[in-house]
């Protein structure tokens, strides 16, 4: 089956009624449907009255026998619908509909299971797809006498896109939108470190087409000796895939850092890594790392870290392919002798959340923030 698209082609037909049509012979002039379509090809039609106001033009499907069934309708003198045409003879020909449908874009952008259905008429179809951002991990508790770290940011999602035939796809796919993993939670005991951030889920699109790869959650806060950095902390950032294969999510522990982009996907950032303190003054979070460049997209900063224990800000994104693509969250910091902020929420989508900050003895700590959620876009050409 194919989509033809050709020029002066046009035949007449008395059929009457609703259903497909039998066509008569080529109008002096023109072309016959069969000597450019072959069993099962679509084309844009349009059929006219030749005596009559009444019109219709919509995708028809040629089938042997010189026969042309009205598969959808675009616009007609029927409000829309198909026109119930009498008797008497009209004119059938190709054309390019106004409504042509020549792209169709499906978005989906709730977490969870959703339907993507085909539309006939498609040849190529592409695949975008961001998984849910990794949860910051929240920040340690400990004495003024010994080392407090705030929590690690969670790791930016894969952003993935490929390309493949609508042929070798069912009339309808499943598209999974990824979830964002929630942020460690806030340390009320003393002498405790911080609770690390979950993972986000995946993207997916397809029974085998899996890919979106998820942030990972962000390392706990811990307690170390006085005046060094916390460890560990930060996360990995999330893996998109190939066809066939499931999306990584990242790993957690160690410092913030995206793992290398192919020429399939571009990996999300890493979260930052919590900043360890010492016994007398505030100290900030760190920055996560940036979006590692893909073949087809700059690469970019990551975001900044917590500052002073106080509440971190809401995950920053940057636009990509015309889709805001959140970036992997920043370290939590740290401040003494008050309760601390907790970690921002990551920006959509697929943004890790930042970590939370570290407290002293006797004052809970930051959470971390959220992982935002993911994102697919589906969208079909002839």
């Amino acid at each position: 089956m194919a989509h033809i698209v050709k020029d002066r082609v046009k035949e007449t037909t008395t059929t009457a009624g609703i259903g497909s049509i039998a066509l008569d012979g080529a109008v002096s002039g023109f072309v016959a449907f069969s000597s450019v379509c072959a069993n099962n090809d679509t084309v844009q039609y349009a059929i006219v009255e030749q005596s009559g106001s009444a019109w219709e033009v919509g995708l028809g499907t040629w089938q042997t026998g010189n026969t042309l069934a009205r598969t959808t309708v675009y616009a007609s003198s029927n409000a829309g619908a198909a026109v119930n045409f009498g008797a008497g003879t009209k004119d059938v020909f190709l054309t390019m509909a106004a409504f042509s449908q020549d792209i169709d874009v499906q978005e989906f952008t709730t977490p969870g299971s959703s339907t993507w259905t085909k539309p006939p008429w498609a040849r190529w179809v592409q695949v975008e797809l961001v998984g849910g951002g990794g949860g910051g991990g929240s920040g340690a508790r400990y004495a003024t006498t010994s080392g407090r770290a705030g929590g690690g940011g969670g790791g930016g999602a894969a952003y993935t896109s490929f390309l493949v035939q609508a042929s070798s796809l069912a009339d309808t796919e499943t598209v999974v939108v990824g979830s964002g993993g929630t942020g460690g939670a806030s340390v009320t005991a003393d002498t405790t470190s911080g609770n690390p951030g979950n993972p986000g889920t995946a993207s997916t699109f397809g029974s085998t087409l899996n890919s979106g790869g998820a942030g990972g959650g962000g390392g706990g806060g811990t307690g170390v000796s006085s005046g060094t950095a916390g460890t560990p902390s930060g996360s990995g950032s999330g893996l998109g895939s190939v066809t066939g294969f499931a999306g990584v999510a990242g790993t957690t522990g160690g410092p913030g850092a995206p793992l290398t982009a192919s020429s399939t996907q571009n990996t999300g950032g890493g979260g930052g890594p919590g900043r360890g303190a010492s016994s007398t003054g505030p100290v900030d979070g760190g920055s996560s790392a940036g979006i590692t460049p893909g073949p087809m997209q700059t690469g970019d900063t990551g975001a900044n870290g917590g500052t002073n224990g106080g509440n971190g800000s809401n995950g920053s994104s940057v636009v990509l392919f015309g889709r805001s693509i959140g970036r992997g969250g920043g370290g939590g910091g740290y401040k003494t002798a008050q309760a601390t902020g907790s970690g921002g929420n990551g920006g959509n989508y697929g943004g890790g959340g930042g970590g939370g900050a570290a407290s002293d003895n006797g004052f809970a700590s930051g959470a971390g923030g959220n992982g935002a959620q993911g994102w697919a876009r589906i969208t079909s050409w002839r």
